[in-house]
C-alpha cells in the first residue's frame, strides 16, 4: 500500500510541478541548512580559539575593553545561528514535495537582529584589529591560532567577516528558491514575502551602517560630547546653518535621538600639533522626543520651526535644497513607518 500511495503522489507531483524546479527547491533549501552549518562552525572557531584565550589571559594580551570590541556580541551571533540552523534541519528532515520552507525562515527573522548591530559594528571592529596587530604578542597569539588543522587556513579577518556577508547570502538564496516555486506551490507567497523581508533587511542595514559610519566620522570632529559614539545611535543628517538669529553660522548634526549644533571651534595640541574641533555645549541640542510641533517657517525663507514644551527654535539653511532635505530627513526619523 505505501508503494501505490508513494507512486501516486509522485504521478501528482510530476503532472502539478516541474519535477526539475521540485528537485532545485530542495537543493537550495538544503544549501541553506548547509551554509548555516559551516557558519555555526566558523563563529565557534572565532569563540573557542581567540575570544575565550583571549578573555582567560586576563589582559596579559589584549586589554579587556578591545577584546569586547573587536568580539562584541559574538555569542549573541552563535546562539541565533545555531536556533535558525536547527529550524532548517526540520525543514530538511520533514521535506516533502509541498513543504512551506518560506514559513520557516520568515521565523527566523528576529534571530537576525543580533546579526544587524554586528555588521553595523564593523567598521569600528575592522579600527580595532588594525589597532590590535601593532601588539606583538597579540599579532603572535594570532599567527599560532591560525592554522590548516584549526581554522581550516582561514585568517582571524576571514572568520570575523562573516557574519557581515551573511545576511546578503539568506537574501542571494532566497531569490533562487524563489526562482524555482511554481505559482501555483503552497510556499510560493511564503517565498516572496520572506525574499522581499530579507532585502529590505539588507537594504536597511547597508544604510544604518554607512549612517553608523558617518557617526564616527561626526565624532572626529566633535569635542566634548559624552558618550557620543554607541552602537544604537547613528548621524542621519548635517549641514550649516543659523539657530535662533543671522548672528553666528552653526555646524548642526541630526542623529536618531537628538539635534545638536556647534558654533565654536577649539584648538586642541596633540603631540605638538594643533587640530580643531567643534565644540559641545550642552544647551545646544534637543531631543527628538522633546519635540512637541515644527514646520516651515512662513515668516522666514528657508526657515524651520522647532517647538518644545517650554522653547522656541528657528533654523535658517543657508539654502532652500538644504532645508527641503532637512525637512524630509527629520519628518522621516520623527515619523518612522
Amino acid at each position: 500500500m505505501d508503494i501505490v500511495i508513494a507512486h501516486c503522489k509522485g504521478t501528482i507531483v510530476r503532472r502539478t510541478y516541474d519535477f526539475h524546479k521540485m528537485l532545485k527547491r530542495k537543493f537550495v533549501v538544503n544549501e541553506i541548512f548547509e551554509t548555516e552549518l559551516n557558519f555555526v562552525t566558523q563563529l565557534n572557531m572565532v569563540i573557542v580559539l581567540f575570544k575565550k584565550p583571549l578573555e582567560d589571559a586576563k589582559g596579559k594580551i589584549l586589554p579587556k575593553l578591545l577584546i569586547r570590541t573587536l568580539f562584541h556580541n559574538i555569542d549573541q551571533v552563535m546562539t541565533a545561528a545555531c536556533m535558525n540552523a536547527n529550524i532548517f534541519q526540520k525543514c530538511i528532515v520533514d521535506w516533502k514535495y509541498d513543504s512551506c520552507f518560506g514559513k520557516s525562515i520568515l521565523s527566523t527573522l528576529s534571530n537576525m537582529l543580533p546579526l544587524v548591530e554586528y555588521t553595523l559594528r564593523s567598521d569600528m571592529q575592522k579600527k580595532e584589529l588594525q589597532n590590535a596587530y601593532k601588539n606583538k604578542v597579540f599579532k603572535g597569539f594570532v599567527q599560532l591560532s591560525c592554522s590548516e588543522e584549526t581554522t581550516k587556513k582561514l585568517s582571524l579577518e576571514d572568520l570575523l567577516i562573516t557574519p557581515i556577508q551573511r545576511l546578503m547570502r539568506y537574501h542571494t538564496l532566497l531569490t533562487e528558491l524563489l526562482k524555482y516555486t511554481p505559482l501555483k506551490h503552497p510556499d510560493y507567497k511564503y517565498i516572496v514575502k520572506a525574499d522581499q523581508k530579507f532585502h529590505d533587511l539588507v537594504i536597511a542595514t547597508n544604510t544604518r551602517a554607512k549612517q553608523h559610519d558617518l557617526l564616527l566620522t561626526c565624532a572626529s570632529v566633535i569635542y566634548g560630547m559624552p558618550e557620543l559614539v554607541q552602537p544604537w545611535r547613528y548621524c542621519i543628517y548635517y549641514e550649516e546653518c543659523y539657530v535662533n538669529g543671522l548672528k553666528t553660522k552653526s555646524m548642526c548634526f541630526l542623529f536618531n535621538d537628538v539635534i545638536v549644533w556647534m558654533d565654536n571651534v577649539v584648538p586642541l595640541v596633540i603631540e605638538q600639533q594643533a587640530s580643531y574641533f567643534l565644540k559641545y555645549e550642552e544647551t545646544n541640542q534637543i531631543y527628538l522626543t522633546e519635540i512637541t510641533n515644527h514646520f516651515k517657517s512662513v515668516r522666514i525663507p528657508n526657515c524651520y520651526e522647532i517647538i518644545l514644551k517650554d522653547k522656541h527654535y528657528s533654523f535658517v539653511f543657508l539654502k532652500h535644497e538644504h532645508l527641503n532635505t532637512w525637512v524630509n530627513v527629520l519628518h522621516t526619523c520623527l515619523n518612522p513607518k
